[in-house]
């Protein structure tokens, strides 16, 4: 997923690509670690989606978003939520994963 995509996506955080302090990179390092959190063999057509909302939770939850979309206590926002909600779907397969490391 380019940067662009995950714009098109979270418009929201359009304002931290203009942010002139390296907003653009910093959404390129949260894609970046995402991808390589998501096992895309496991999530198949749902990879880009898990990827995205691990992203966007990564950036939510940085200081330079503050309290963008968190929810309650803690650092869970709403992207964290809806990856969550992925890893539930794939559960048994990523159980299986687990397991052989």
């Amino acid at each position: 997923m380019t940067v662009g995509e995950f714009l098109a996506r979270a418009p929201e955080f359009r304002t931290l690509k203009s942010d002139a302090t390296g907003g653009e990179a910093r959404i390129q390092a949260a894609l970046d670690d995402a991808t390589r959190r998501t096992d895309a063999t496991i999530f198949g057509d749902d990879a880009e989606s898990a990827i995205f909302f691990l992203a966007a939770h990564l950036l939510a939850a940085s200081p330079a978003m503050k309290d963008a979309r968190l929810k309650g206590e803690g650092f869970v926002s709403v992207y964290l939520e809806e990856r969550r909600r992925l890893e539930a779907l794939y559960a048994p397969m990523l159980a299986l994963t687990l397991d052989v490391c």
